[in-house]
């Protein structure tokens, strides 16, 4: 568990394992953090922005060399994330209009549906049918498709819909909650897309809402809300009674500027982006900071931020976030009990960041 985890920063370490290991082929460390001997939380598995990103065989590499490499599919501007907890990863693109699928099995990205479904897909949810719930901001929609790209049906309600921009799934109640950035509201539907409720209104008093963003559910059926003008995240019960709020706005560490989406992990932790902030910030669900991953600069580096604007945890406690402005994901790894168990971090590990720490 994180509840006794110190806040770090983890700028320094990674400019040490990514410049100074990865220049030796022999040097192939795991990132983790934060790095012994403080008990690593995290451990960062890859940065995807192209077919480029993906590992490569030596035979594959020697054939790129020799043709000069392939035509590579390219973000312009990912803005929603999700998905299946089987390798395929689920992105929408709001500047191409389309949504794309990285499978990280077969090393190959496709589109699920291409150029101009969409005004401006942002926020995706997955249900356990394997249906894709995708916020259009512009058209007043949710949009509901097969992972094959089979489009089902649409959630619209022109009184209390008018521009959604992320959305959360709780199938134990059959219910799709939805923000509303420009009606400053949660509005709630069921798995068919029927319209039950709405709540909030625009303020800044308990339980109204300044452009509401992403959204995340606890186990025990609370919904918790990126308040975004606001500064702050607000929780409510499942049928939208206020409960409390935490946050302030701020430039110090445990405060939010444009708080944008949050996640739960398996055991309860709170994960915030805030698309000001080129980091994330995991939360105790009482509104305690508990570790910063990332850095106070916008940085390309494959291990930085520029603009994070949508996160997604799977059922292994994968985690995935959408940078904006860099036009990439980034995955991680929560150490949850069955990873560590999979893959324990080994003196071996822990032996081979020592070396490269000596090598600065």
């Amino acid at each position: 568990m994180l509840k006794n985890a110190n806040v770090f920063a983890l700028w320094g370490l990674f400019i040490i394992l990514m410049l100074s290991g990865c220049s030796s082929p022999q040097l192939q460390p795991r990132v983790l953090w934060p790095p012994p001997p403080s008990t690593p939380r995290l451990e960062w598995i890859g940065t995807f922005g192209s077919e480029a990103d993906f590992k490569k065989t030596k035979m594959e590499q020697s054939m790129e060399a020799l043709t000069g490499g392939q035509s590579l599919t390219k973000f312009k501007g990912p803005s929603g994330i999700a998905s299946d907890g089987n390798g395929r990863i689920f992105i929408s693109d709001a500047m191409e209009k389309g949504v794309k699928i990285y499978d990280l099995n077969s090393r190959m990205i496709d589109d699920l549906v291409k150029y101009g479904a969409f005004q401006r897909p942002g926020g995706i949810a997955m249900d356990s049918q394997g249906r894709l719930f995708i916020a259009d901001g512009p058209s007043g929609q949710v949009l509901v498709f097969k992972t094959d790209g089979t489009p089902l049906f649409s959630i619209s309600d022109k009184e209390y819909l008018e521009k959604p921009v992320y959305l959360a799934i709780n199938e134990k109640l059959g219910r799709v909650y939805v923000s509303d950035v420009l009606g400053h509201r949660i509005s709630v539907f069921g798995m068919d897309g029927a319209f039950m409720f709405s709540f909030g209104q625009k303020g800044n008093s308990e339980g109204e809402f300044f452009a509401p963003q992403g959204l995340a559910i606890n186990k025990d059926d609370r919904i918790f809300v990126a308040d975004m003008f606001n500064a702050r995240i607000q929780v409510f019960s499942a049928d939208g009674k206020f409960i409390k709020a935490f946050g302030e706005r701020g430039d110090r560490v445990n405060e939010f500027e444009t708080p944008k989406d949050l996640a739960f992990d398996s055991e309860g932790h709170l994960y915030v982006l805030d698309s000001r902030r080129p980091n994330f910030r995991i939360f105790s669900q009482e509104g305690e900071l508990l570790l910063v991953v990332g850095d106070t600069v916008r940085t390309t580096h494959k291990i930085g931020f520029s603009m994070p604007i949508a996160i997604h945890i799977d059922n292994k406690d994968r985690i995935y976030i959408a940078d904006h402005l860099n036009q990439r994901f980034t995955v991680w790894q929560y150490l949850n009990k069955e990873y560590l168990e999979k893959r324990p971090i080994s003196e071996s590990d822990i032996e081979l960041i020592r070396q490269i720490n000596r090598k600065r």
